[in-house]
């Protein structure tokens, strides 16, 4: 499939997964509230922190290593096997010496806390949704955007389906919300799994063949996913942890308050991030250093235009849907939403650019670009967030994007200026 026909393919799904999780979204703020939505929030923070710890950086250089052909793919399967294994036996463990420790409950919400049932359902959807990670890098490398895509539609959709049953029908009315909206996110994640496994065993069987793993055959792989890990990690931080600032110090109606414009104008990224996805694996089945600087320079012109077309549509959009659709405990968030899309429409550009040094092995700058955007946001919350709350948080997150930004929008086109010179000699 073409490079234009993999991009069409990852926004059509993209599109759908957005309507979908935004549907969804609705759904669970009518039946959390401000303070459920909160304690939500923190739930969903704890996962994506947790998956990025478990997955290590794996599915980035899985996705770099099977596209260009530099890792054999019957070894794959038990690497990812040992990788779970290990994460699994860590964060048990983690659990098990941190039970009923302050960090948990500022870390989770109360309901998970409450039993050791819901601390399993937690484990296991960690477990799932790191699987479902690998399993998508695979699809991904393979060119399969069609068949990732799907089976993301399946799952966004599996999810509003089941929020629909307890909003219209209050299905297990004994159950209390988030533990329901647990339940149907742990169920989405198993059944994407299956179809995972389904395509890729129709794509090449050789993935399921087990070998005897030694982690030193897999050294530079490792070594790659580690410096990715890395990035990932401390842009994580950079991103998410103004809603633990904001738990903190402002409790937890206000973080459900400053969650939701925060999940609102990042919806803005997915599409940019599946450019992303198609431009990576791209850049690492070509060798032509020009061609790929070009394909790179082309997607963030794309993805300029679109971000500021959609930002500002979403930003007036909100002045008419936000209260309608979530309630008038969420209009605080309006203002949130202007102040996060200064930063995170020029953020957009920033996707391809990072795309495209992972994929060309020149992950530093990303590394370097996280560095710079997690301490300028955490001394900018430290300042901004107890004085001037859900405010202050959004205006450290724009200082924090724009650092990024500015850092690899600078590094590239040092490149492209340096590129197209000798290639004019």
């Amino acid at each position: 499939m073409s490079f234009r026909k993999n991009i069409l393919v990852s926004y059509s799904s993209q599109i759908v997964s957005v309507i979908c999780s935004f549907l969804a979204s609705i759904l669970a703020t009518r039946m959390l509230g401000d303070k459920g939505q909160g304690e939500y929030a923190l739930y969903i923070n704890f996962i994506l922190l947790s998956t990025l710890v478990i997955g290590i950086g794996l599915p980035a250089a899985i996705v770099h290593f099977i596209a260009s052909g530099k890792l054999a793919k019957n070894k794959l399967f038990s690497l990812i096997l040992l990788i779970l294994g290990i994460g699994f036996f860590v964060r048990s463990l983690f659990m098990l010496l941190f039970h009923g420790s302050t960090m948990l409950q500022i870390l989770l919400p109360d309901v998970v806390l409450s039993s050791s049932i819901w601390m399993v359902f937690l484990i296991l959807h960690l477990v799932f949704i790191t699987t479902n990670a690998f399993l998508s890098s695979i699809l991904q490398a393979e060119n399969k955007f069609h068949h990732a895509g799907y089976i993301t539609i399946l799952g966004t959709s599996t999810i509003l389906l089941l929020y629909a049953l307890k909003y219209y029908f209050n299905v297990f009315a004994e159950l209390q919300i988030l533990s329901w909206l647990i339940i149907s996110m742990v169920f989405s994640a198993s059944l994407q799994i299956i179809f995972y496994l389904f395509e890729i065993f129709k794509i090449d069987k050789n993935y399921f063949s087990f070998t005897s793993v030694k982690l030193s055959t897999f050294k530079p792989l490792l070594q790659f996913a580690f410096l990715a890990f890395a990035t990932n990690l401390i842009q994580f931080f950079s991103l998410r942890m103004d809603i633990w600032f904001v738990h903190f110090y402002h409790g937890k109606e206000l973080t459900g308050v400053y969650a939701l414009a925060v999940s609102l104008s990042q919806l803005i990224w997915l599409l940019p991030s599946a450019l992303q996805a198609v431009l990576f694996t791209f850049i690492s089945t070509h060798s032509d250093q020009y061609l790929n600087l070009t394909k790179t320079l082309q997607s963030t012109k794309q993805i300029a235009l679109y971000a500021i077309l959609a930002g500002l549509g979403g930003y007036l959009l909100s002045f008419y849907l936000v209260v309608p659709l979530f309630g008038n405990a969420f209009q605080a968030s309006i203002q949130c939403i202007g102040i996060l899309l200064i930063g995170i429409i020029p953020f957009c550009l920033s996707m391809p650019i990072s795309g495209y040094f992972v994929a060309s092995g020149r992950v530093r700058f990303n590394l370097f670009s996280a560095i710079i955007g997690f301490v300028i946001c955490l001394i900018a919350d430290i300042l901004l967030i107890p004085q001037y709350g859900i405010q202050g948080a959004a205006y450290a997150s724009v200082i924090s994007y724009l650092s990024t930004v500015i850092f690899l929008g600078s590094k590239f086109y040092k490149f492209l200026q340096l590129n197209t010179y000798f290639r004019n000699l």
